[in-house]
């Protein structure tokens, strides 16, 4: 058990380090101070956080700015982000630091700000590890906070709903509050829903808007493929014959879901899956036995033992995926979750039956023959259970070929004595390997 807290603790701290890695040139531009754009080559990570200071490369001579030191700069087919001085709200939205009333603490900073929207009403955003900040901007006109603000009274929070009497009014300026005061005054203080207003109120001012379009981060996939269910673990049988279930393949299929968390290129993604699973094994063994005390005391028998067990499943699985190279064209990556199976049988064991006959001499007497003839089950298996799982694949384009593995589990143990105690478990253990396509297109 230690050795698989520990491989899986291992495995997790790969992928918290590994999505460090990922870093590259790509190829952008910066303004500098006196307005001019430059292309170059920006050291970019898709950052979760607005970066504090960027890396840039200009004929080999490589450069380092803050937000004081340039205008903005931006990366080909990601983000833009715009250099400003900015007047904002300092106090916790969250957490035991939130005042009993709304506070007016405010700083000043410059900083790099991701530019969500670009037309006649801006919108920028400044994620920090705190919490994040929106700002907006009317065109000719200075940038201000879209200010979000709470208090705390017995536990509970409270939301400033300034922020939304804002927006109401940018919609009523548009000639369109009616329309969409139900959708504004529901507006939760995220990028991407306010994000969404403004490119309605833009549209309605009738100028160009610029946004980012954002990438496909949820994914539905249809997969088939192969199942071995392996049995690692032996089953004494009722005349103490040790036995072992060989392995059982059999097709599996199912639908996997994937979200990908924003950030560091979609490197990180969470998925959920359910698909079917069945094993049906049958062991038949023929054995002889005798012993021999003296002439009068003797006896051989043979014995036919058969044992079956069989089972059909829903295999679901719950994991964290890391993609090792997410800008490739073809990408690897691993992953590791819990999977959860449960029979949709009614009865599950591991049953034996065997026939056979002896022949015994007692007291000198002549041989005396008997049928000997049994059922029964081994051992009752359980409706369901949980096994650590880990894989690997290729993805390339709408296509996924994985290779999965699941530590053994336990399904059940076998009565070691008259009174039924439990003895060794019966476990199982299973590899797969599928072929997945995703229903949408992704980058």
């Amino acid at each position: 058990m230690f050795k698989k807290q520990t491989f899986l603790s291992l495995f997790f701290l790969f992928l918290a380090l590994a999505g460090f890695s990922n870093t590259r040139l790509f190829p952008g531009y910066y303004i500098n101070l006196q307005g001019d754009s430059i292309h170059c080559k920006i050291e970019f990570n898709d950052w979760n956080l607005n970066p504090k200071t960027i890396r840039v490369e200009v004929n080999s001579k490589k450069m380092e700015f803050t937000a004081n030191d340039i205008r903005g700069f931006g990366v080909d087919g990601y983000d833009n982000y715009l250099s400003a001085a900015v007047q904002f709200h300092t106090t916790a939205i969250s957490g035991k630091d939130v005042p009993p009333q709304f506070s007016d603490s405010v700083s000043t900073n410059t900083f790099f700000l991701k530019i969500l929207n670009r037309g006649f009403y801006s919108l920028y955003d400044l994620v920090t590890t705190e919490r994040v900040f929106l700002f907006t901007q009317r065109r000719d006109s200075s940038i201000s906070e879209l200010l979000y603000r709470t208090r705390s009274n017995n536990d509970t929070l409270f939301a400033d709903p300034q922020y939304k009497n804002v927006l109401l009014s940018l919609f009523v300026q548009e000639g369109i509050a009616d329309k969409y005061f139900n959708r504004v005054s529901n507006t939760a203080y995220t990028s991407s829903e306010i994000q969404s207003l403004f490119n309605i109120l833009n549209e309605s001012h009738g100028g160009f808007s610029y946004h980012k379009k954002s990438q496909q981060e949820f994914q539905i996939q249809l997969y088939v493929g192969g199942i071995r269910n392996s049995f690692p673990t032996p089953v004494t049988g009722g005349y103490g014959i040790v036995y072992h279930f060989d392995p059982s393949t059999s097709a599996t299929g199912g639908i996997n879901f994937l979200y990908s968390i924003p950030g560091k290129f979609n490197s990180f993604k969470v998925g959920f899956g359910g698909g079917y699973n069945s094993y049906k094994c049958k062991l038949t063994e023929h054995s002889t036995s005798s012993f021999y005390q003296s002439v009068n005391y003797n006896g051989t028998s043979t014995l036919d033992d058969t044992l079956t067990t069989k089972n059909s499943l829903i295999q679901t699985n719950f994991y964290l995926m890391y993609l090792i190279n997410p800008l490739s064209s073809v990408k690897c990556y691993l992953k590791a979750g819990i999977s959860y199976n449960f029979s949709l049988n009614t009865d599950n064991s591991v049953d034996e039956k065997y026939s056979g006959t002896s022949e015994t001499v007692r007291n000198g007497n002549p041989p005396v023959k008997s049928d000997i003839q049994n059922a029964g089950y081994l051992i009752l298996l359980k409706k369901n259970y949980l096994a650590p799982l880990f894989g690997i694949g290729m993805i390339y384009g709408r296509s996924t070929m994985e290779f999965s593995y699941y530590l053994p589990a336990n399904l059940g143990s076998e009565p070691n004595d008259v009174l039924a105690n439990s003895g060794p478990a019966f476990k199982i253990s299973s590899m797969s390997l599928s072929y997945y396509f995703s229903v949408f297109r992704t980058k």
